[in-house]
């Protein structure tokens, strides 16, 4: 997908967390976000979404609870984007 960063279109009504991807993966992280939506009773769904202007692979994770997207963004580096 190269939509400018934008989130896919099955994210339009959740509020999501976007992270920059890393040149490999998440590493260990993977694992705690994963665990991370199984404390908080979140259904893991993300999506990814290239980024022509700074060649950036953005990592879209979604969640029902604004606080929960709160939480994770501070966690983990991200940024919360609501629509």
């Amino acid at each position: 997908m190269s939509n400018g960063g934008a989130p896919p279109t099955n994210f339009a009504n959740a509020c999501y967390v976007r992270l920059k991807m890393p040149d490999l993966d998440f590493g260990d992280d993977w694992d705690k976000m994963v665990q991370f939506y199984l404390e908080r009773g979140e259904a893991l769904l993300t999506g990814c979404s290239e980024a022509p202007a700074d060649h950036g692979v953005w990592m879209f994770f979604s969640f029902h609870n604004l606080k929960n997207a709160e939480d994770f963004a501070e966690r983990f580096g991200g940024e919360v984007i609501e629509f």
